[in-house]
């Protein structure tokens, strides 16, 4: 039976490590400690379409024009609380902000990469 080396065992580890961080732990975090990946936003942002911005929605940061698609999910696993979310993207390269939608009004949340 052969052993990984030392070298090639540093390797796969330091290679696990950079996959990780490139995808695991990246994420929005919303009112009441609401996570949404960060997979998961860019799924429904790639079906977002051009639309005329309403009065509730919250300005992009530079204040552009901006496609958006609205989601909904379940808060837990009972599947009895549903939070409405928007993404909107904007700007050259594009840029994405997540809302969701609380207590009669939207409210943006904060990417997180860690």
């Amino acid at each position: 039976m052969k052993f990984l080396s030392t070298a090639t065992t540093a390797a796969l580890t330091g290679l696990l490590l950079l996959v990780s961080a490139a995808y695991g732990d990246r994420h929005y975090t919303c009112v009441h400690g609401r996570i949404v990946s960060e997979k998961e936003v860019l799924e429904e942002a790639g079906m977002a379409y051009d639309t005329v911005p309403y009065h509730d929605h919250p300005p992009t940061p530079t204040g552009e024009t901006y496609k958006s698609i609205l989601f909904s999910r379940f808060l837990n696993d009972n599947q009895q609380y549903i939070a409405s979310y928007l993404v909107q993207v904007y700007g050259s390269p594009q840029k994405i902000q997540l809302s969701v939608f609380s207590e009669k009004k939207w409210k943006i949340c904060s990417f997180v990469e860690s």
